[in-house]
Order: C-alpha cells, then sequence, then structure tokens
C-alpha cells in the first residue's frame, strides 16, 4: 500500500457476504473479467495513465479488506495505488483463451490493495480483472465510457459521485423494519429450497450455457407479460420458480435474485461506480397470479438494503440458486477508441441465472461443473426458455420422457397359459419340463398329471383356489392344473399361522384347498375357453394399513412376462423363492412357456451348492440373499450366466464385489401389481460407485416419472414412479376403493389405459436409466429439509465397514429425527464415514448397531420388528480439554451466550460474519490460524478442537510423509505430484476406511535443499522404492500417483512385480505418457516448472503474465502461506531445478511391462485435455481401468473429487 490511508469505510451488505466467499477458503469464484476493444494500435502508456485517472476518480476502487481484531470488516481506502499492468502477444486465440482463463482463477488477497489489475493484448485489446467487491454490472458500461473519455483526453468529465454516500445511506436505514418486512414474507416457507443439498464448495468452475431467443420468441415473452399486468422482470421470476419447482417437486421455493441496490434517495448513485447489488430471496408458489408476485416484490423493494444474513438468520441457507435480471444502462458499450465487449463473471451457487433483456431476450445459464454436466445445465436452461412462454417441459423433453425411452413395443402375446403351455408340450413333449432331485417331468409327462387334476378339480371360470403345498415338482402340477380347469389359484404358505390362512381363505373367497394331489383315473379333460384377460392367481401383498391385499394377475400379464425378449436365453431357471412371493411368477412361467426347464431347489434355504450344480441359465435372488451368497460363494454365483436380483436395494458394494467375481447381475424392479418386473438394469463389469440404477421399462411397459399434478418430472429430478403397459394387473380383489387409488388412468396412454402408482421415488438419468430413489411415504422433513431415508441408506451402505443400513425417523427429546439401524462391527468408524460422505441435514441423529436386520418370510426388511431407539438425555456438554475450554470462551464470546462442547456454531446463530470474526479471535487468541471452511466442517468446540491439534502433515517436508500411522492393513502409498509435495493426498483421509496406513512419498529436495535427479524413471523408483520397503519389506503394494506420480508409481510397480513381489493397486490419478518422439525444450520445461512452483501458494496472486521470471516467481512464493515460503531463492532454485527434472524424465518415459492393471482416473474437464479414450491408448499395452471424473486436472484432490476417488478405491483396497 503506497501512501498513507485516504478512507476507512464500512461494507454494504453484498461486500459482506463476498467477503466471507473470499475469505472462506480455497477457489474464489467472485472475479470479474471485462475485455475492452481498442481502435487502432494502443497507446500503452496513455491508457494505463487513463486506467489510473479511473482509480484516482473513484477511491473505492482502491480500497482493500481487512476484518481481523474487528468487530466489523472494513475497507481501507490509500490515497495512491500501483496498478499492475502487463503486456502479452498470445501467438494464438486458443493461447489467449487458455491466458485469459488463467487470469480469471487467479485469486486476489483481498486483504491487499489494489484488487483490480490490467493486461494490453497485443495492443488491441485491454483486458480489466477486478474482484467483485469493488464493482457490479451496472457499473461496467459506467467505467467503459469514463475510460474512453480519459483515453481520448478531449472531454473533461464530471466529478464521480462518491460511493461514500451511499454506504452513510445504507447505514443510516431502519434494519429492524426491514427484517420484520422479510420475515413476514417468508412466513410459513415450507424450508430451502435447494437443487444441490449439503453442496460443498470443491472447484468453483463454472461453465456456461447460453441461448438466445428469437426476435418473435422475444417479442412473445414480452406480449405475455403485457397481458398478465407484469413486468418482464416478473415474468422471468416466475418463469424460474417454476423450472425450480420442477426440478425440485414443490409447490412454493424460494430462489436468489440479484437487485440494484440503487436507492433513488442517493443524489447521483445512477452515475456511481461500485458494488451496490444484493442478493435477497424471491419467494413463487405454483398457481398464483403473477400480478400477487409483482406486489409483493415491489412492496420489499424498500428492504433491499439488507444483509442475506441477516435474512437467512435462523433458517439457514434459504437457496443455491440466483437469478439476475440485467436491464440497467448501457450507454458506455459503444464509446469511441475503446468499447467494452465481454464481461465475464460467476458464482459459488450451482446455478447461476441471467437474463438480457434486449431487442432479442439472451440467457445465460452458469453452472458449477462439478455439480452439473453439460448435459444436464443444457436442460434447465431450455426448461427456463419454455416456461417463458408456457407451463410445460420443452417438448424435446416431454418427448424423450415419454416416448423415447418408453419405445418397448412389440407384438402383444395372444392365447392364455395353458394354450401357450399345450402348444410348447406338443413342440416338445420329451423335452425336461421340471426337475427335481434327479427326477424329472418331461413336458408330455406334466401336461398329461396337470390335465388329471385339472379334470377332478371341476370349478366354474375365475373361481380361486387355494394351493396350499410346499416346494416340489407337485407343486408346478398343481398351479398349472388350476389354469387349466379355469380358476386361479391363491398360493398360500403352510408355516403361515393358522388364524392368517383362515383370514386369506375367506377374503380370496377360496372354497377349495389343494393340500395333495388326486390324479386318480376320470374322463378325458376337456379345458374350458379362456379369456386373455381371466385371472390367473391371487396373490396377496401387505398393505399400508396393516390389511393384506389380493393383486389379481392375468392370464395376459403372464405371457406378457413370459415373452418378454430379455428372459430369450432363461431355459433353466431355479424355483427356490415362497410361491407366494411374485417372483416364483419368473421362475415358473419364464422356462415353461418358453419350452425350458424349471429346477425346483431342495426343501429349505437355498445352498450354494444347489446353485453351483444345477447348471442354471438364470437365478432371482433376493437384495439380502444375493449380498449372502455374495459374501459366502461368489464362485457358485458366477456359474450362472445371469443373477437377477433385487426386491430391495442392492447394495453398490455387493454388487461391485459380484462383478469382480464375474458375476453377471441384472437389477430386476416391480412391484406385485406389475408381474414381478417392469424396469430392468444390465450390470456391467465394473459397476460405479454410485446406486445400481433399476434401468429401463421390459417389452410393452411404459414407465413415467411424475410430480404431484402428474405432469413429467425432469431427468435428473425425483418424482413418484408410475409403470404402465401389458403387466398392470387387474387389480386389488375385492377392493374397489384401493384399486381406484393406485390403478389410475394413464393421461399419456390411449383411452381407457391404465397406469400404477407404485409409491417409489425415482428419476432418469440424462442417459435413460431409472434409478431408485426411495418410498414417497417415507419421505419426510427434519429442519426444514426434504429427506429421504433411502437416499441416507444408500450412503451408509455405500461405507466400507457397512454390511447393511435401514434408516427411519422417529421422536427423539420431542424433535423428528433420522435413526440408522446398521449391521456392522465398528460403529463409530460408520459415524466418521457417513460425516464424510453426508451433509450435515442428512446424518442420522442416532446410530444403533444391529448383528443382523429383521426379514420377512419373503426375504424383505420387516421395519416394524427393528428396535425402537432410546431417547437421548438433554445436557450441554462440558469441555473435556484445555483447547476445548478456550473454543467455548471463544464461541460464548462471539455469539453473545452460552457455550457448550457441543454448541453448534451455525445452529446457535452464527452467521458469514460472525463466522470471520470468529476465525479471526482464533488466531488472536489461540495463536493458529484456520479457515471459515474449517470451522463448517467442525462447527462445535469439541470437533473444532480435534481439528486444531491434529498434528498436521502441512508442516513436514520429510521425503517419507506419514499421512496416517494407526492401523495394521496394508499400507497405501501416494507419490507426489511434479512439484515434490505431497500433501494434497490429506483430502483423501476422511474417505478412507480407518485403520489402514497411508503416506506419502516426497521429493527429497524440499528437505535438504538440494537433490540429484537420476537419469532415468527407473533409477529414480528404485531410489523410492528404498524408502518404501523401509516401511513395508514385503507385498502386497498398494501405490497411487497423480500427475508426474502416477508415472513412477507404475514404474515403482513394475520394478517391484520384476521382484516377484505383489502389487495389489496402480492407481494413476489423470497421468499419462507423453508421445514417442516429442522433445522438451529446456526454456518450455523452466517456464512450466515455474508456474507449477506457483502452485504451491496459497493466498496471494501472482499478477505477472507473460514469461515467468525466477526472482519474481521466489518473491511470490516467499510472500505467501504455501509449503514452501520459508525458503531462501537457493532452497527455491533447488525446487525450481527438481521439477523442470520430474517434467524431464516425464517426457522422455516409456512404461515397461506389467502384468496388472492400471486405474486411471481421467480429468474429463480440463480445458484443451484429452480425451478418457487418447490417454487409454497412451498406456497400451498396459491393462487400463478408466473412472472418469467432471473436474480439472489439478482438481483431483479437491473435496468432492477426492470423495469419488477414494469411493473407487475403497472396494480394492478392502480386498488388501
Amino acid at each position: 500500500m503506497s501512501g498513507r490511508l485516504a478512507d476507512v469505510l464500512p461494507l454494504s451488505p453484498a461486500q459482506e457476504g463476498l467477503l466471507f466467499h473470499a475469505l472462506y477458503g480455497g477457489d474464489d469464484a467472485y472475479v470479474v473479467q471485462a475485455r475492452f476493444a481498442i481502435d487502432g494500435q494502443a497507446d500503452p502508456a496513455r491508457l494505463r495513465a487513463a486506467l489510473e485517472s479511473l482509480l484516482d476518480r473513484h477511491p473505492n476502487l482502491r480500497a482493500c479488506f481487512r476484518h481481523k481484531g474487528l468487530d466489523r470488516p472494513v475497507q481501507l481506502v490509500p490515497h495512491r495505488v500501483r496498478l499492475p499492468w502487463t503486456e502479452v502477444d498470445p501467438p494464438s486465440e486458443a493461447e489467449l483463451e487458455r491466458m485469459l482463463e488463467a487470469d480469471r482463477l487467479r485469486p486476489f488477497d483481498v486483504t491487499r490493495p489494489p484488487l483490480v489489475r490490467a493486461t494490453l493484448v497485443g495492443r488491441r485489446e485491454l483486458v480489466l480483472t477486478m474482484h467483485h467487491l469493488l464493482v457490479d454490472g451496472w457499473s461496467m458500461p459506467i467505467l467503459a465510457g469514463e475510460l474512453a473519455t480519459l483515453y481520448a483526453g478531449d472531454g473533461v468529465l464530471p466529478p464521480a459521485p462518491a460511493y461514500k454516500d451511499y454506504l452513510t445511506w445504507l447505514h443510516a436505514q431502519d434494519g429492524e423494519r426491514a427484517l420484520a418486512e422479510w420475515r413476514a414474507a417468508l412466513a410459513d416457507l415450507p424450508g430451502p429450497t435447494l437443487v444441490r443439498p449439503g453442496a460443498v464448495a470443491a472447484s468453483l468452475r463454472q461453465e456456461v450455457v447460453e441461448l438466445e431467443l428469437t426476435r418473435e420468441r422475444s417479442e412473445a415473452v414480452r406480449r405475455r407479460a403485457r397481458e398478465a399486468g407484469v413486468t418482464l422482470n416478473t415474468l422471468v421470476q416466475a418463469a424460474w420458480g417454476q423450472v425450480l419447482g420442477r426440478m425440485t417437486g414443490r409447490d412454493d421455493v424460494v430462489f436468489g435474485a440479484v437487485v440494484s441496490g440503487r436507492p433513488p434517495e442517493v443524489p447521483g448513485v445512477e452515475s456511481m461506480a461500485g458494488l451496490f447489488i444484493n442478493a435477497l430471496p424471491v419467494r413463487v408458489r405454483t398457481g398464483e397470479p403473477l400480478s400477487r408476485l409483482q406486489d409483493e416484490q415491489s412492496r420489499l423493494t424498500p428492504y433491499h438494503h439488507v444483509r442475506l444474513a441477516d435474512v437467512q438468520r435462523g433458517t439457514g441457507e434459504l437457496f443455491d440458486t440466483l437469478l439476475a435480471f440485467e436491464n440497467y444502462p448501457r450507454d458506455g458499450l459503444s464509446s469511441p477508441g475503446i468499447r467494452l465487449t465481454d464481461v465475464h463473471d460467476a458464482t459459488h451457487y450451482p446455478l447461476t441465472v441471467t437474463v438480457v433483456a434486449g431487442e432479442r431476450l439472451w440467457l445465460r445459464l452458469g453452472h458449477r461443473a462439478d455439480l452439473f454436466t453439460r448435459a444436464e445445465a443444457e436442460a434447465v436452461a431450455e426448461r427456463l426458455v419454455t416456461a417463458l412462454e408456457s407451463d410445460e417441459l420443452p417438448p424435446a423433453e416431454s418427448h424423450r420422457l415419454l416416448v423415447t425411452w418408453n419405445d418397448t413395443a412389440r407384438p402383444e402375446t395372444a392365447g392364455s397359459v395353458p394354450e401357450r403351455f399345450a402348444a410348447q408340450a406338443a413342440r416338445t413333449p420329451d423335452a425336461v419340463a421340471v426337475e427335481h432331485g434327479g427326477h424329472a417331468l418331461t413336458y408330455a409327462e406334466l401336461d398329461a398329471r396337470s390335465d388329471r387334476v385339472a379334470a377332478r378339480l371341476a370349478i366354474e371360470p375365475e373361481t380361486p383356489v387355494a394351493v396350499l403345498m410346499e416346494r416340489s415338482p407337485d407343486l408346478v402340477v398343481a398351479l398349472l392344473a388350476v389354469l387349466k380347469a379355469g380358476g386361479c389359484y391363491v398360493p398360500l404358505d403352510p408355516g403361515q399361522p393358522p388364524a392368517r390362512l383362515e383370514w386369506l381363505l375367506a377374503d380370496s373367497g377360496a372354497r377349495v384347498v389343494l393340500t395333495s394331489l388326486d390324479e386318480s383315473g376320470g374322463p378325458a379333460f376337456e379345458g374350458p375357453p379362456l379369456r386373455r384377460d381371466a385371472a390367473a392367481y391371487v396373490m396377496y401383498t401387505s398393505g399400508s394399513t396393516g390389511t393384506p391385499k389380493g393383486v389379481v394377475v392375468t392370464h395376459a400379464n403372464i405371457l406378457e412376462l413370459a415373452a418378454d425378449r430379455r428372459f430369450a436365453g432363461h431355459r433353466r431357471v431355479l424355483l427356490h423363492s415362497p410361491h407366494t412371493f411374485d417372483a416364483a411368477t419368473y421362475e415358473l412361467w419364464v422356462p415353461l412357456l418358453n419350452g425350458g426347464t424349471v429346477v425346483v431347489a431342495p426343501p429349505g434355504p437355498l445352498r450354494p451348492d444347489t446353485i453351483a450344480g444345477a447348471r442354471l441359465s438364470a437365478v432371482w435372488l433376493t437384495a439380502e440373499l444375493f449380498r449372502a451368497l455374495t459374501d459366502l460363494a461368489p464362485d457358485a454365483l458366477a456359474t450362472v450366466p445371469e443373477v437377477w436380483a433385487g426386491g430391495d436395494v442392492l447394495a453398490p458394494d455387493t454388487v461391485r464385489r459380484a462383478a469382480r467375481h464375474g458375476v453377471q447381475v441384472v437389477n430386476g424392479y416391480g412391484p406385485t401389481e406389475t408381474t414381478t418386473f417392469a424396469t430392468s438394469h444390465r450390470v456391467g463389469p465394473e459397476p460405479g460407485t454410485g446406486s445400481v440404477p433399476i434401468g429401463r421399462p421390459l417389452d410393452n411397459t411404459r414407465v413415467y416419472v411424475l410430480d404431484p399434478r402428474l405432469r413429467p418430472a425432469p431427468a435428473g429430478t425425483v418424482g413418484e414412479l408410475y409403470v404402465a403397459g401389458t403387466g398392470l394387473a387387474r387389480g386389488y380383489l375385492g377392493r374397489p376403493g384401493p384399486t381406484a387409488e393406485r390403478f389410475v388412468a394413464d393421461p399419456f396412454g390411449g383411452p381407457g389405459e391404465r397406469m400404477y402408482r407404485t409409491g417409489d421415488l425415482a428419476r432418469w438419468t440424462f442417459d435413460g436409466e431409472l434409478e431408485f430413489a426411495g418410498r414417497a411415504d417415507g419421505q419426510v422433513k427434519i429442519r426444514g429439509y426434504r429427506i429421504e431415508p433411502g437416499e441416507v441408506e444408500a450412503a451408509l451402505e455405500s461405507c466400507p465397514d457397512v454390511r447393511r443400513a435401514v434408516v427411519i425417523t422417529a421422536s427423539l427429546g420431542g424433535a423428528v429425527r433420522l435413526v440408522a439401524y446398521v449391521v456392522t462391527d465398528a460403529i463409530e468408524r460408520v459415524r466418521e464415514q457417513a460425516a464424510a460422505r453426508l451433509p450435515q441435514h442428512l446424518l442420522p441423529a442416532r446410530y444403533i448397531p444391529l448383528d443382523r436386520l429383521p426379514l420377512t418370510a419373503h426375504g424383505k426388511v420387516d421395519r416394524a420388528a427393528l428396535p425402537a431407539p432410546e431417547a437421548p438425555s438433554v445436557t450441554v456438554t462440558e469441555p473435556a480439554t484445555p483447547r476445548e475450554k478456550e473454543l467455548c470462551g471463544l464461541f460464548a464470546q462471539v455469539l453473545g451466550g452460552e457455550a457448550g462442547a457441543d454448541t453448534d456454531f451455525f445452529d446457535a446463530g452464527g452467521d458469514s460474519l460472525l463466522a470471520m470474526r470468529l476465525t479471526a479471535a482464533i488466531e488472536a487468541e489461540i495463536g493458529i490460524r484456520t479457515s471459515i471452511a474449517a470451522l463448517f466442517e467442525a462447527p462445535t468446540p469439541a470437533k473444532l478442537a480435534v481439528r486444531l491439534d491434529r498434528t498436521a502433515p502441512e508442516l513436514d517436508l520429510s521425503p517419507l510423509l506419514t499421512l496416517r500411522a494407526e492401523g495394521d492393513r496394508a499400507p497405501l502409498f501416494c507419490v507426489h505430484p511434479g512439484r515434490g509435495i505431497g500433501w494434497s493426498y490429506t483430502a483423501l483421509l476422511p474417505h478412507l476406511t480407518p485403520g489402514r496406513p497411508v503416506y506419502a512419498l516426497q521429493s527429497p529436495v524440499l528437505q535438504a535443499g538440494v537433490h540429484t535427479l537420476p537419469g532415468g524413471m527407473r533409477e529414480l523408483a528404485e531410489e523410492y522404492l528404498a524408502r518404501v520397503r523401509a516401511v513395508r519389506p514385503d507385498g502386497p503394494y498398494l501405490l497411487l500417483g497423480h500427475s508426474f506420480g502416477g508415472l513412477l508409481a507404475y514404474e515403482m510397480a513394475a520394478r517391484l512385480r520384476e521382484d516377484g513381489q505383489e502389487v495389489g493397486l496402480v492407481a494413476s490419478l489423470d497421468a499419462v505418457p507423453w508421445p514417442p518422439g516429442f522433445e522438451a525444450e529446456p526454456a518450455g520445461l523452466e517456464q512450466e516448472a515455474l508456474t507449477i512452483l506457483l502452485r504451491t501458494r496459497t493466498l496471494h496472486p501472482y499478477a505477472q503474465p507473460g514469461p515467468l521470471e525466477r526472482a519474481r516467481v521466489f518473491a511470490a512464493v516467499r510472500d505467501s502461506e504455501g509449503p514452501l515460503s520459508g525458503m531462501d531463492d537457493a532452497g527455491l532454485s533447488a525446487v525450481a531445478d527438481t521439477v523442470a527434472g520430474h517434467l524431464r524424465l516425464a517426457v522422455t518415459y516409456r512404461p515397461p511391462p506389467y502384468d496388472g492393471t492400471v486405474l486411471l482416473f481421467s480429468a474429463t474437464a480440463q480445458p484443451g485435455g484429452l480425451g478418457s479414450a487418447v490417454k487409454t491408448e497412451r498406456w497400451s499395452p498396459a491393462r487400463v481401468r478408466v473412472h472418469e471424473l467432471d473436474c480439472g486436472h489439478s482438481d483431483l484432490l479437491r473435496p468432492g473429487s477426492a470423495a469419488e476417488i477414494a469411493g473407487v478405491l475403497e472396494p480394492i483396497l478392502r480386498e488388501w
């Protein structure tokens, strides 16, 4: 800072919010980059002088920001500042874009002025980069016009209105009255509207989707607003609310809107340059008149000056999307001499919508690349454009959801089940139809026996016949005989209590009960004619009221299931399910109606040797049975070409373990009401880490994901799942009310067609696959958040120590909370793992360990039999350590009340401003620097004490850095990237199972200050392996490396295999061998090495684009808080030489043969990066398994990506 201070100013509400994000830690999204075209060749000296005159005119543009030791932050305005100025001449447009992106990603240190830098590009374009703390969009045309006048030098500008006048007005306003108005506007809001709940600030890199409406469509939108008597801004707000409502399934939503914040009471406010805008909530209710929305927003206009943190006090985060409607004056965009051509900015929100009201409406959707894919963002943008015109989804998306992804038609199967069986028996009379214990029934024998039994029945059409028999060939004969006789069978379990059997007999109306077969002689059987829609069986399912409901399934339903093309190869199918369970429909009729064999399992529980010895072509298993057999006998499952599993959510970890043993898994989904299956998903050979999709609809089946108003839910959005098509049962026996409630008219089908309301929640992926998302009747609201316990269950089951989990809601201490029942031997580790995977609002309040989960007779979880949770005692925990006591005192001081060790800072009223004060107080009183991000991750004194007292690997530059010492499992060795430092691997620790040591290999130059690199990668690998063997003399070895470290890890693995050692893992984080023939120039290596060195800094920008110089780079590294800040020039020079050496080794490296698999994590969002296919080819001839991550190369070890990487690693690591 040059000269003395000119002023000390308070902050506006928006500045306080942006300062919070700048100090939060990690990336700072709020950088504004403006591009100006210059007529002719620019005069650099005159242009620089014009810019400095601009800073002289507007003192607030010279400001920096301080908060430590202060009750409220301030902005300091020096008399003068030196504007950072750079001149570059990039050789191509692509290189210019790369430089511009690098400039946007270069952070400002907001405590040091100026927060402005200028770059002259080829004397034809000016790039002015500023922190958003200084300016808003309205200011840019003002600054552009003044800059043009100052550069031309042929005009006199009037004195600039002072931003200070606005701040003075602002701080004289009645804050309490304003907050009262906002509280009234948000009264009874059902909760926050979050499109990505719990999203952390991982990579804040934003990508953009832009759309421009035609003049005709733009005019149509304006005409719609005029006809409704509202402004275009109001229509845009309503449209965005409509889009959010469809995305979240809510009819009362809230989002952030950017308001100009320029009060007309302040003279000259329209000509001021500075940050006036504010982000405040807009509430939109489905179906409300547009005029009501406009009136409410008009009433709130005088109160646009309040802090968002104050509005959200007591409610927490209300929204995570932002809407900006821009119609401010644009006079400076066409000034002669210098013209403003582009402004690039971003926010931290997952979605930011900007609508510019020009002659043609222009829409810009910024999206966090780590949270939304390009396809998802494009879909959201199209929905908004459509919402401006109507209440529907875009036609293309509607067609995809309703037609394209339901294109399952094939000719329907004619006849009845007996007719189809008779035709098969006539074709293959001697083929084996039923096999059991070494005995077989041919189709002819089964036909004859069932004829004899049917002849004895002598019943009327659709007469219910109870079949009370154990699993056996006789059971198959009995069921076929009932159908031949024209009846419908009612399967009953002999093991059920007599009272229940009596109830089922009475409810079904069954007067005939088959307990054994009477095949005595009689007249030749002539079966009655059967309608295709005649009842075939009545199967009872549990009802939500506790009363079972009988589902009436027709012959047509069975025929359609058996004719599905997915089952063409299911020739030998095991009948082992209880015949009272709808899976028996598949096990029996799919093989029998297609010329296959029903293999009847022996009595009792299913044994692995039964599967292994039956020469099956397919088998059906419940989710629990599938899990048990995968644990006990995966090789038995691998003998079956297809293993269908379902009936409950499939655990992803179980599916991955089965796939690794060569098991082909198919996830089958379908309620009894849709005849066993409605959808299926065939799992690939390398399943991902997320939930297993339930897939696509079966033949002649349609599936819809609908919102509460029966409209298609957009792709990626959870809605209720409905099923239509030929598998739909007739309804519930004798229950017209429940039938009408669940079997409803299909609004998308033909006349008279119905669809079944499953009560399940699901979402479409953008690839046209369905994902199960829990039960609609299980969705609860806790602390204002809508929560689906199934989502929490899925996250818990992805934890390595969890074998099974069920989550319910219960009243604990008078409040509704989540309770998790977990089958595990390590409940405390599960708590830690859950905290690393789930946002705070999804964490269970209680964890109850169980040896096993109670199951129903059909193998589903019996939730009613779970033990009741005990209510926790309500006490304030006293601090247990001196550090906790210190922090309790600081919490109490900042919050203004008593604080215990378990006091949650944010639940107790902490906000962004108080968070800044607390972190500053911790540094001042305890002497430990921490971040606001750390406070969010550890919001209680007890948790924060652990974090502050934890030995920080950042303090260690040793060649073998211990990241985690405890544990007796095989250690994971992480090899440093090109810069030589291994600290970034700490991001993996929260997501890796405790009990496994983790080490980082770092370059010896960091500690020794000197290191001579060997001439090749082989020699370097041997040097590093000496350190590895000192910790672990023998294998198995687990190796991982990022960038250069991935190449070195591979070489180390090859050397270990050459020595006969076992290598369990070689993981490469976006490391790719260079192509042959590439030569690196020394000057290029030097520049890249210095660029890498700059990335070791944490806070301060390096404002010198163009060729890097060692002296300046070393000064920037020392003037930071990075790991190398304490090194002198000699040490940094040695590090730079070593980094350049690593680059040289990487360029010349040719991977040797290796007999294992390389697990390649490919960063797919790196600008100008290679595609995954090219990366895989570069590793040839090594075997490569690719896992793609939607992030940049340098973002791989940020929190979000690190969690995903660990999720892929964990199943592999567990085997060692």
